[in-house]
């Protein structure tokens, strides 16, 4: 599990940290950096996977592209990560990335036990490893065991912007799982309708909790294409998903996803804009379903870090007490980043004591902003 990150250098990144909880909810305005985290964390998860080369590719995604500018001095861009394993041991993951010739290379990679602050593994420029990276070790490495823990709690993290439109398409049999963007939904539930079953039912069953009128998900084939729609009570066909609601789309989205990551223990999912195509009387139960994922699992599985942004103070109001789950994103006047825990800057505005309204609208009040500008 991800526990802190703090990237140096990168977008409006210039020195920013943040914190996660098993749920993470991320709230601020456009253009405040809440984007730039969540691409950090995808950048991290393509590194583990493949190195530079996975990590980075042509501009606007090269380094050279995404590196600050115009804000200081900035040759390197840095990250420092902490994280747990499934086995309880904490460690802290460093990379340090610079352009040289046009081409990204590593100029530092270190990982270190925070528990007795040993040196697991370093980048050695005399002998750098054939991969490119220090989380993915030769069999004989002596390290071997603890380096591919880490580097499975990275592999792990997705980042997700569910696109309805890519979500309502057909796709080839072939293709059995959700992208990024959505595509590929037909193409997963036919995986589990004919390879697992239960599983398959329970993402109907979690949709009915939502969509009560729900009868049954169906699949079927045009072609070479895999389809798929939602069939009502006593209606004897089903409407097919380009005909559906946005937010009906959306939803079966999230919970293919949310499916999807639950086989792979220790897995971090970050959703881009969770509120996006729901009417706010759904806020409650999706807030629900990631709670569910995040503390205690889905579909019998082990539980996943769900990390999310948000524009809507109305999903916000649904945290109630749980307000320590959510962190304000900010653009202070440098034009850097600044995150902090909502409960310290409630605290910093009205004191120790509980407030009345509901954060929500607090937010929306602008009250935050106010706290935030002060301390500048």
């Amino acid at each position: 599990m991800l526990e802190k990150l703090r990237v140096h250098g990168f977008r409006t990144l210039v020195d920013t940290e943040v914190t996660f909880d098993p749920l993470t909810l991320m709230i601020g305005r456009n253009g405040s950096g809440k984007t730039s985290l969540l691409d950090a964390l995808k950048l991290l998860g393509n590194f583990a996977r493949g190195g530079v080369a996975r990590a980075f590719g042509p501009p606007p995604w090269s380094l050279g592209w995404q590196r600050t500018r115009g804000m200081g001095q900035i040759n390197a861009v840095r990250f420092e990560v902490h994280l747990r394993v499934a086995a309880g041991e904490r460690y802290r993951y460093l990379l340090s990335l610079q352009e040289k010739k046009g081409d990204p290379c590593v100029v530092e990679e270190r990982l270190t036990r925070i528990r007795d602050n040993f040196t697991v593994a370093s980048f050695d420029f005399n002998s750098p490893p054939e991969s490119g990276t220090i989380l993915k070790p030769p069999p004989d490495a002596s390290p071997a065991e603890e380096i591919r823990a880490v580097s499975e709690v990275f592999k792990r993290v997705t980042t997700y912007e569910l696109n309805p439109s890519e979500i309502e398409r057909g796709n080839d049999p072939e293709h059995q799982y959700v992208s990024r963007d959505g595509f590929g939904v037909a193409g997963y539930l036919a995986s589990l309708r004919d390879t697992s079953s239960e599983k398959f039912e329970n993402i109907q069953q979690q949709l009915q909790r939502f969509r009560p009128e729900t009868d049954s998900i169906e699949v079927w084939s045009g072609g070479s294409t895999l389809y798929w729609g939602l069939r009502d009570r006593g209606q004897d066909r089903a409407f097919q998903a380009p005909h559906l609601s946005w937010g009906d789309r959306q939803l079966v989205g999230i919970l293919c996803v949310l499916d999807q990551s639950s086989s792979a223990s220790g897995a971090t999912i970050a959703f881009e804009e969770i509120d996006r195509g729901f009417h706010p009387s759904r806020f409650s139960q999706v807030l629900e379903l990631l709670s569910e994922a995040a503390y205690d699992g889905i579909n019998n599985g082990p539980p996943i870090q769900v990390v999310v942004t948000t524009h809507s103070p109305s999903f916000v109001n649904q945290l109630g007490d749980r307000i320590g789950e959510l962190r304000m994103v900010s653009r202070v006047p440098s034009g850097s980043t600044l995150v902090r825990p909502v409960n310290e800057l409630l605290r910093e505005a009205f004191g120790p004591d509980p407030i009345e309204q509901p954060v929500g609208e607090v937010w929306e009040m602008g009250l935050l902003d106010d706290v935030i500008a002060e301390a500048m």
